[in-house]
């Protein structure tokens, strides 16, 4: 029962970790807008919330992509098979 949670930790760990990595970019830069104009920042902030939403989505299919590979390389992965036909 418990085998089955250990082939997802280590790519819900790099999620995780990107996911926090993004965060505190978000963060940083949503310090920094406040400098602009009421306009510009407006604008700005939807073009990178936007790209904050894509770099999480990102991060999970980098972490879904570990779990893939990882177990594909001790036979539980689906990979690629040649066609019998």
């Amino acid at each position: 029962m418990f085998a089955e949670h250990r082939i997802v930790v280590p790519g819900a760990l790099l999620a995780v970790w990107l996911q926090t990595m993004a965060g505190y970019g978000y963060a940083f830069y949503l310090s920094k807008v406040g400098t602009h104009s009421a306009y510009q920042a407006g604008l700005s902030l939807i073009a990178v919330t936007m790209s904050a939403l894509y770099l999480f989505a990102l991060a999970l299919l980098v972490g879904a992509e570990l779990n893939y590979v990882m177990g594909k390389d001790k036979g539980r992965g689906r990979g690629y098979r040649a066609s019998p036909f």
